[in-house]
């Protein structure tokens, strides 16, 4: 688990989802520790948090990859 929260701790923090960077440090941090517990208590916050990344994501615009004129 650790590593996995560590990979996407990486990722997070390199496109500007610091919250959910921050997140997945603690959980990091959690299953380095083996805290089950913890990993527990986290896990619908982090659910929560990359619900809404993936909503901000979506809403970007999609660039046109057609290169006409527009109409």
């Amino acid at each position: 688990m650790s590593r996995q929260a560590h990979r996407l701790k990486a990722s997070a923090r390199t496109v500007g989802a610091l919250a959910l960077g921050e997140l997945c440090a603690t959980m990091e941090a959690a299953g380095e520790a083996g805290d089950t517990a913890m990993l527990t208590a986290l896990l619908p916050l982090f659910e929560q948090e990359l619900d809404a990344v993936n909503a901000f994501l979506d809403a970007l615009p999609v660039p046109r990859t057609d290169h006409r004129p527009y109409p």
